[in-house]
């Protein structure tokens, strides 16, 4: 994950409004999330954009759960992705796969992305890819993520 990334982490985890923000999402994942989800499956909702899930290859997430697509089938109707051969810290420990694979995707449903570094396919000098999605999928809102 490298000593810059690790020296991040350690930060964070030393500083008490992060560490409150950490436990309060675990919360939301357990209790309001939950009945978010339920109310949604309930009502037939699903996704209606184009989905990528991609995953650690080297966490536990496929020995606790088995198939990891199998777990989104209901969520979406259109659904792909892949393990990335990393630890938890996808982002830290397998940048250019992960950015490989999101710009990939993006390219083939037709999302612009803008600011692909020199690589073929990349990070940008600035660490950002900003994302234009369709505007079925979005209402033509943009949305702006970091792979790393």
């Amino acid at each position: 994950m490298g000593e810059e990334a690790y020296g991040d982490n350690r930060a964070a985890i030393t500083n008490p409004t992060v560490v409150h923000g950490m436990i309060e999402d675990y919360r939301a994942g357990l209790v309001v999330d939950h009945q978010h989800d339920k109310a949604d499956r309930v009502a037939g909702k699903r996704v209606q954009c184009p989905t990528l899930v991609l995953w650690s290859l080297r966490d536990d997430l496929e020995r606790l759960y088995g198939d990891v697509l199998s777990i989104w089938r209901h969520w979406t109707t259109v659904l792909e992705g892949h393990g990335i051969d990393s630890g938890h810290h996808m982002a830290e420990e397998a940048p250019h796969p992960l950015v490989d694979a999101i710009a990939t995707f993006l390219a083939k449903t037709k999302v612009h992305v803008s600011g692909v570094g020199s690589r073929a396919i990349g990070l940008p000098p600035c660490g950002f890819i900003q994302v234009l999605p369709c505007s079925s999928c979005a209402n033509g809102q943009s949305a702006r993520t970091s792979p790393a």
